[in-house]
């Protein structure tokens, strides 16, 4: 549930390819637990603050609605260089402000380089370890709550 400025040049941010392998990677994460990650791309931050934007998007999403409140959304506005990671009530309570800032920190590394799409999966591998560790999965009651797809405005 942090935000934080990013500082990277390049002009576009990812292609078809790479998307891709972020659907993927998510999937992959969502293997191993009963939670949900998705990724939400855009181009600027509507909201006055980008934490608030990334909760706004959440809630559209009914990212909220999962049943045991694991979702995390992991939100990029690209052109103004700004990230926020949004977690459920049920995950967040398991994680706290620790796991996000953690996550965040690994995030910037990778884009400072412009290693976005490495940036993005390390980023999706991590939160699926954590939902993995809080909320493992469970076969006979798992069911794929979310869409995987990444969203991109």
């Amino acid at each position: 549930m942090l935000k934080r400025l990013l500082n990277f040049k390049k002009k576009s941010f990812l292609n078809t390819e790479e998307v891709q392998l972020l659907k993927e990677a998510i999937e992959t994460a969502e293997k191993s637990c009963s939670g949900e990650i998705r990724v939400f791309l855009e181009p600027k931050c509507s909201a006055s603050s980008t934490l608030e934007q990334a909760q706004k998007h959440f809630d559209e999403l009914k990212m909220s609605q999962t049943a045991l409140r694991n979702g995390i959304l992991i939100y990029i506005a690209y052109q103004e260089k700004k990230i926020a990671i949004y977690g459920d009530k049920g995950i967040h309570q398991k994680l706290g402000e620790t796991h996000w800032q953690k996550c965040i920190d690994d995030i910037i590394l990778h884009f400072k380089k412009e290693h976005f799409l490495n940036g993005l999966i390390t980023t999706i591998q991590a939160c699926g370890q954590a939902l993995a560790h809080h909320f493992p999965y469970q076969k006979d009651t798992d069911t794929n709550e979310l869409d995987n797809d990444i969203i991109i405005k």
